[in-house]
């Protein structure tokens, strides 16, 4: 008796839902129309920073610029006749000098007599100018006291023997050997002082002039 209860109890409950969803369809009217739309609301926060991206590949090469203008011209070394401006000409390679290798010998053992030969070296000449390099020696006339050369193939003037002659390079210096068989300090009884201290000198073409001195030693 209570199975039927119960089972007419379910019945009944499916019953009444399905008559509930009936009125409810029935009550349900037709779809209204979209409602206006809402204001645009804020905007949002920024997002966190991306990745730095890799680099781009280089560019090509741009075009070259335009030529400069052209400088103005320097002051000539020479002038229109060719000629070297006299302002050039005066010290240019600084204070003339010489030098001589060896500046102390024996007398009888320099070139033709024995075989050492006197080098002569200079620096601060006129460019390529005629150098005559000389010893300064006083030669007597035999019995007079008067000076003189008395031997001429030797003497570079009236007191002075002749070690070499040449010319100067570009940057006005020379280097000079003595002839091997040019008598530079001939041992001849009339010719005095044979030994001692002597005066060098260089003089060129221009008028340029330097000295030093050699020392010339009796034989042992």
């Amino acid at each position: 008796m209570r199975s039927l209860f119960r089972g007419n109890g379910l019945f009944a409950a499916v019953v009444f839902s399905l008559t509930a969803a009936l009125v409810l369809a029935a009550c349900t009217g037709a779809a209204g129309t979209a409602g206006s739309k809402g204001d645009k609301g804020d905007r949002g926060a920024s997002g966190a920073q991306g990745a730095k991206g890799d680099m781009g590949d280089t560019g090509a090469t741009g075009l070259a610029g335009e030529e400069g203008p052209t400088g103005d011209p320097g002051d000539p070394i020479v002038d229109i006749k060719g000629l070297i401006p006299e302002v050039l000409r005066k010290d240019q390679q600084g204070p003339a000098t010489v030098g001589v290798f060896p500046d102390e010998v024996t007398i009888g053992e320099v070139a033709p007599h024995g075989d050492v030969r006197i080098r002569v070296r200079g620096a601060g000449f006129q460019p390529n100018e005629k150098v005559d390099v000389v010893i300064y020696r006083i030669f007597f006339h035999p019995g007079t006291g008067r000076r003189g050369a008395i031997i001429q193939n030797i003497a570079a003037d009236s007191h002075n023997s002749l070690i070499a002659s040449g010319r100067t390079s570009e940057s006005g210096a020379f280097d000079l050997m003595q002839d091997v068989d040019r008598d530079v300090l001939p041992l001849v009884a009339d010719l005095l002082p044979l030994t001692g201290a002597f005066t060098v000198k260089a003089k060129g073409s221009s008028g340029e002039v330097a000295a030093t001195w050699i020392t010339v030693l009796e034989a042992p």
